[in-house]
């Protein structure tokens, strides 16, 4: 049996009063439901330490990746360093070719304060206070398009 059918079995002895031995049937149901629930803390416990450690992996592996991917920043700039001081654009080989081209060109911005006006783009962000929200709700306040959700939530210690 699962811990839905023991809460339901539980709920249902409430409704029999004849039967001589509700309590220890009661009994019984509840202690296969306190083997259930340290089964339940056991199982969540074990998935918890393994998603600790996934997260140390991923944050191991992300390192790895910047380090990659540093080391391949440097590659190619010491590349095209050397291939600039030889005066050279291109090279052939038999894994694949390299060469230099120019970017496109960009705004290099030294002083935002000297830009002209025509040229600052003004972005306005508008965003829900709920906590301000909330507090107005419980002290009574009557705001039309919300409502105070709550719910409830499981702790495992």
């Amino acid at each position: 049996m699962n811990l839905y059918e023991l809460s339901a079995d539980l709920m249902s002895l409430n409704d029999i009063e004849d039967v001589e031995d509700v309590e220890v049937i009661r009994e019984i149901i509840e202690q296969q439901i306190q083997t259930k629930s340290t089964g339940i803390i056991a199982v969540v416990r074990n998935l918890e330490s393994n998603i600790a450690a996934i997260d140390t992996e991923i944050k191991r592996l992300q390192e790895l990746k910047k380090i990659k991917q540093n080391n391949i920043s440097r590659l190619k700039e010491y590349t095209k360093e050397c291939m600039e001081i030889r005066g050279v654009k291109k090279l052939e080989t038999s894994l694949g070719n390299i060469s230099i081209r120019k970017t496109p060109p960009s705004v290099n911005v030294l002083d935002e304060n000297l830009i002209p006006l025509e040229y600052i783009e003004t972005k306005q962000v508008m965003s829900i206070d709920k906590k301000l929200i909330l507090g107005d709700l419980k002290d009574g306040l009557v705001i039309p398009g919300v409502e105070i959700k709550q719910g409830t939530s499981l702790t495992i210690k």
